[in-house]
């Protein structure tokens, strides 16, 4: 009877910072229904297995995928804004804001991003 290697925290942590790295990528270079589990397996060099025992669901990655870019920009906006306390600093922050949007056009947004937005109030 063969065993399973079972994976550390570490492991699960790092394996799951790089499907996060991965899914950004390619969410924007081919949009979310061309984006496959099987393709993101591949390049990150796992088993499709591995990755339903970190994500229950292709959407669960995508959800902590696009949470953390939101938490990337409002962190960069925030720190533009503390450092000029200006109109000018507004408006350079959110210029910033919509060359990062611009730059990389998601081309579209899963039913839970969608969801996860007009549930925010």
């Amino acid at each position: 009877m063969s065993s399973k290697p079972v994976l550390s925290d570490a492991d699960k942590k790092t394996i799951r910072k790089k499907l996060e790295e991965l899914c950004e990528k390619c969410w924007i270079a081919q949009g979310y229904k061309k984006t496959s589990i099987k393709n993101l397996c591949d390049k990150a060099v796992i088993s499709i297995g591995t990755f339903y025992t970190l994500y229950p669901t292709k959407e669960d990655l995508f959800l902590e995928t696009i949470t953390d870019i939101q938490r990337r920009l409002a962190e960069q906006i925030i720190d533009i804004n503390r450092s000029s306390r200006t109109k000018e600093g507004f408006a350079q922050s959110m210029k910033r804001l919509f060359r990062e949007y611009d730059s990389k056009p998601i081309q579209e947004y899963p039913k839970v991003c969608v969801n996860l937005q007009t549930d925010v109030k």
